[in-house]
C-alpha cells in the first residue's frame, strides 16, 4: 500500500511539472524613450485589469525604470503615484533643494549665476550634463526592497535591463547586482546625463544599441510577448535641435533592428506620442493620460490573450516598506579632499547598525550637504550573509569661482564674485573670499574648520567690510544719504550635524564710521561719528525652506542674543572747525558745541553694558500646489541700564530686502526707513504661482516700535506707571517675482496707514545681501 501511494505521488508530481511546462509564459518589453516612457504605466494598468501579469520583464532606459519597479512588486497605480510625486525640474538639474544643504553652506548655496571649477590655476568649463543626484536618491529610496535579492531572477517577476558599453560598443544586460545602479546606467541618456563608471567601464543608455529588447525577454523563456515602444522613430520625429540630432544619430543602430524585434511580439503597442520628445518630463500629466487611454484601447486584446493562455492573476502591491538591513562594513571610494572620518561622521551610520531606507537617505543627504560633491551614489553588496555599504563619491574641484549680477533701485548695480576653496588653511576647512563690485562695495572672508573630535562642531571666523550709502526717508521720500564704513569680526563655534538647525556661540567686534553725504540735515562742520562694540553672541538658526529664492514650503527662524561688553562712541569735526551748531530736539533752539563737548554728550548717551535680542520667523504653508500662505513675525528688544534714548545698535526696519542680518522686511516702508531699538512685527502674505516661474504675493503686516528704554523705564511701563509710547503702523503691499536665467526679477509696491505714500522696489539678480 505504501509503495502504491509513492507511485501515485510521483505520477501527480510528474503531471504537475508537465502542466507547468505547458503553461505559456508571458513576457513584457518596455522600450526607452525618456519622458515618453511614462506612458508604459497606463498600458500596465490595462494589463492588470485584464488579469495579465507577466512572467518576465525586460526594459531599457525609462522602460527599465518602470519595468524594474513593477518587477520588484509595485502595482501600476503605485508606480503612477511615484512618478506624479517627482519634481522633474529638480531632478533634471544639478541642484538639490535648499533643505538638503548643510547649515554651514546654506548662506552661499544657489545664489550665483555662474560657477566654474578651478584646476591648476585655470578656470574650467563644466560639461553641462546632468549628474542626477536627485534622480539617484529617488531610485534608491523606491528600490530599497531590492536589497534583499542577490539576483534579478529572485524578484517577484524576473527582470533584465540594458545599458551600452561605450568602449566595447556592445550591449550590457544586467541580471543581478545593484538595481539602482543598473537602472541609472540604463537611462544615462547621451547628451543629457553623465555616463556611469562601472569597473573602469563607461556605460550609457541601453537604447543606443537596443532600445526595444524583445529578444532578451524571449531568451528568458517567454512564449508570448507584449511590447510597448515609445522610442524615437526616425521617420516620424525629425530632429530640430543639435541635441536632438546627436540623440537621433546615436539611436540609429537600435532603430535599424526594430523591425525584427517587433516581429517577436504577439501584441505590439506604439502610443501616439509624436508631439512629445524624450525631454518632455514637464508634460508628465499628459503623457500619463495618453498611456492610460492607450492601455484602454488595447484592453480587449489583453483580455483575449488572457483567455487564450489561461491567465487570471491579481497584480502585486508593494504596500508599506519596512525592510531593515544590518550594515557589516562601510567602504568609501572616490574621496581625496574629504576624509573618511568626516564622511562617516556626517553619515552617522556605524558598522553593526540596523538601518532603514530613511536612515540611509538622511545620512547621504548630510554628506552631500557639505556641498563639496558633484554626486554621491551607493550600493549595498551582500556576500556570505554580510552587507557592505559602498559609497561612491565624485568630488567637486577643490577650488571654485562663482559670479552673479545684481541691481536695484535702492542701492546700485554690481557684480558679486566668490572664490571658495577647501583645505587652504588646514584640513577639513573651507575658506571663502567674496567681493561685491559696486557703488556700495563689500568684502568678506568666511572661514570654518570642522573640529577633530566628532565633526559635529566647527570653528567659524568671519570678517566683513562694507561701504554702504544708506538712505534716510521722511514719509517715504528720500531726505538724506549717509555713508557707513563698517568692519565686523566674529569668531564662533557652530553645530553642524543637522540639516535643519544650528546653534552658535562666540565673540564679535564691530567698528562703524558714519557721515552724512547729502541732505537737508547735513551739518558742514561734522566729519562723522564712530561707534565700536564688542561682546558675546549666541545664535540659533533654523531653515528647512525648499528653495532660497522661490520658497513654496518649509520655514526659517533666527534667534540672536548679543551681550555688548563695551561700547565706544566718538564724534569728529572737520579740520579747522572748532564747534558746530545743533538743533535741540523738541525745541526751536540751537546749541553750540565743541568737539570735546560733543564727545562728552556722546559718552552721556553711551549705554554701557547692554543686551539685545532679535527673533524672526517665516513659514510657507501650502494650500494648493500653486498657492501658499506665508505667515511671519519678528521681535527685537534692547535691554540695559543706560539713559533713555541711549545710542545702541538699532534694527533697520522696512523694504523688501535684508542687506544685513539685523534688517527686517516690513511692508509699507522703504528699506531702513525706521531705525529703532525695540519693535514687534506680525504679518501674513498670500503667495500664488502663475505657471512655474511667476510668483505673486500680497500681504499685510502690523508694526509696533519705540526707541531705547532703560530697564527701570520698562518696569514702570509694564507696571502701568508710565504710558505706553509705542508707535504703531499698518503696512500693506504687493510683490511679483519672476524666475529668469539671470536670477529673480522682483517688483514691489507698498504703503502704510500713516502717510499713504506709495513706495516701490525693483530688484534683479543675486545680490551680496543677507537675503533678498
Amino acid at each position: 500500500m505504501q509503495k502504491f501511494c509513492h507511485q501515485i505521488l510521483l505520477i501527480l508530481a510528474f503531471a504537475s511539472a508537465l502542466s507547468a511546462q505547458k503553461t505559456p509564459k508571458l513576457g513584457l518589453v518596455l522600450s526607452g524613450g525618456g519622458a515618453k516612457g511614462m506612458a508604459h504605466i497606463g498600458v500596465i494598468k490595462a494589463m492588470e485589469e485584464a488579469g495579465l501579469r507577466p512572467d518576465y520583464i525586460a526594459g531599457t532606459s525609462m522602460g527599465a525604470i518602470v519595468g524594474g519597479l513593477y518587477a520588484l512588486g509595485y502595482s501600476a497605480h503605485e508606480i503612477d503615484s511615484i512618478i506624479r510625486r517627482v519634481d522633474w525640474d529638480q531632478v533634471l538639474s544639478n541642484s538639490v533643494p535648499l533643505n538638503y544643504i548643510a547649515f554651514e553652506e546654506k548662506e552661499y548655496y544657489d545664489r550665483y549665476l555662474l560657477g566654474f571649477p578651478i584646476k591648476g590655476y585655470k578656470v574650467q568649463i563644466g560639461s553641462g550634463l546632468i549628474r542626477g543626484q536627485m534622480l539617484s536618491e529617488i531610485m534608491h529610496y523606491n528600490l530599497w526592497p531590492a536589497v534583499q535579492y542577490e539576483s534579478f531572477d529572485d524578484f517577484p517577476i524576473p527582470f533584465r535591463c540594458l545599458a551600452t558599453n561605450v568602449g566595447a560598443g556592445e550591449s550590457v544586460i544586467f541580471s543581478g547586482g545593484s538595481l539602482p545602479a543598473a537602472l541609472r546606467a540604463s537611462m544615462a541618456i547621451p547628451t543629457a546625463f553623465t555616463a556611469i563608471d562601472r569597473d573602469s567601464t563607461l556605460l550609457v543608455d541601453g537604447g543606443v544599441l537596443n532600445n526595444f529588447p524583445a529578444e532578451v525577454v524571449k531568451a528568458m523563456g517567454a512564449d508570448y510577448i507584449i511590447g510597448v515602444n515609445v522610442g524615437t522613430n526616425l521617420q516620424k520625429d525629425l530632429p530640430r535641435s543639435m541635441p536632438d540630432i546627436l540623440m537621433s544619430l546615436s539611436m540609429i543602430p537600435s532603430t535599424q533592428k526594430l523591425d525584427g524585434q517587433m516581429q517577436l511580439c504577439n501584441i505590439y503597442i506604439e502610443p501616439a506620442l509624436d508631439k512629445y520628445s524624450a525631454a518632455s518630463f514637464l508634460d508628465a500629466e499628459e503623457i500619463l493620460r495618453i498611456g492610460d487611454s492607450t492601455g484602454q484601447h488595447y484592453k480587449g486584446a489583453f483580455e483575449k490573450l488572457a483567455k487564450q493562455i489561461g491567465m487570471q492573476r491579481q497584480p502585486f502591491s508593494i504596500g508599506e516598506i519596512n525592510t531593515v538591513l544590518k550594515i557589516d562594513s562601510i567602504d568609501i571610494r572616490g574621496n581625496t579632499i574629504f576624509s573618511d572620518d568626516l564622511i562617516l561622521r556626517k553619515l552617522n551610520i556605524s558598522v553593526g547598525q540596523f538601518i532603514t531606507r530613511d536612515d540611509l537617505e538622511l545620512g547621504i543627504r548630510r554628506v552631500y550637504g557639505i556641498n563639496g560633491f558633484l554626486n554621491i551614489d551607493y550600493e549595498i553588496i551582500s556576500h556570505d550573509s554580510k552587507n557592505t555599504l559602498r559609497l561612491k563619491m565624485k568630488e567637486k574641484s577643490q577650488s571654485n569661482i562663482f559670479a552673479s549680477l545684481h541691481a536695484d533701485n535702492i542701492f546700485s548695480a554690481g557684480i558679486t564674485l566668490n572664490y571658495t576653496t577647501r583645505e587652504l588653511l588646514g584640513s577639513e576647512s573651507r575658506s571663502i573670499f567674496a567681493l561685491d563690485i559696486s557703488r556700495n562695495p563689500r568684502i568678506r572672508f568666511d572661514y570654518y574648520k570642522y573640529l577633530r573630535q566628532n565633526k559635529r562642531l566647527a570653528f567659524n571666523f568671519r570678517y566683513d567690510y562694507g561701504a554702504l550709502q544708506l538712505p534716510t526717508y521722511q514719509e517715504g521720500v528720500l531726505s538724506d544719504i549717509s555713508i557707513s564704513y563698517t568692519h565686523r569680526l566674529s569668531a564662533n563655534f557652530l553645530t553642524t550635524q543637522s540639516l535643519k538647525e544650528s546653534y552658535g556661540v562666540g565673540i564679535f567686534f564691530e567698528n562703524s564710521l558714519s557721515r552724512l553725504r547729502v541732505g537737508n540735515n547735513v551739518n558742514e562742520g561734522l566729519r562723522g561719528s564712530t561707534q565700536r562694540n564688542y561682546g558675546l553672541r549666541f545664535t540659533h538658526t533654523s531653515n528647512d525652506l525648499n528653495d532660497r529664492n522661490f520658497p513654496t514650503k518649509g520655514g526659517e527662524s533666527l534667534l540672536i542674543l548679543n551681550s555688548y561688553l563695551g561700547t565706544n562712541l566718538s564724534v569728529r569735526l572737520n579740520e579747522g572747525v572748532d564747534s558746530v551748531d545743533l538743533e535741540v530736539l523738541g525745541t526751536a533752539g540751537v546749541i553750540t558745541l565743541s568737539e570735546e563737548q560733543l564727545n562728552e554728550l556722546a559718552e552721556f548717551y553711551n549705554p554701557g553694558f547692554y543686551s539685545d535680542i532679535l527673533w524672526t520667523i517665516r513659514k510657507y504653508k501650502p494650500l494648493r500646489s500653486n498657492w501658499q500662505l506665508n505667515p511671519y513675525a519678528a521681535f527685537g528688544l534692547s535691554l540695559g541700564l543706560g539713559e533713555e534714548n541711549a545710542i545702541v545698535q538699532n534694527f533697520r526696519l522696512g523694504g523688501m530686502q535684508r542687506v544685513d542680518i539685523r534688517d527686517i522686511r516690513v511692508l509699507g516702508l522703504q528699506f531702513g526707513e525706521i531705525n529703532t531699538s525695540n519693535f514687534g512685527l506680525v504679518g501674513l502674505q498670500s503667495q500664488h504661482l502663475i505657471g512655474k516661474n511667476l510668483f505673486v504675493r500680497a500681504g499685510i503686516n502690523g508694526l509696533a516700535y519705540n526707541n531705547y528704554l532703560p530697564l527701570d523705564e520698562w518696569a514702570l511701563m509694564l507696571g502701568g506707571e508710565r504710558s505706553n509710547n509705542f508707535n504703531l503702523l499698518l503696512g500693506m503691499g504687493l510683490e511679483t517675482t519672476l524666475r529668469t536665467f539671470f536670477g529673480p526679477i522682483s517688483v514691489g509696491l507698498s504703503t502704510n496707514n500713516i502717510d499713504w505714500q506709495l513706495r516701490y522696489y525693483v530688484g534683479l539678480g543675486f545680490s551680496f545681501n543677507y537675503s533678498d
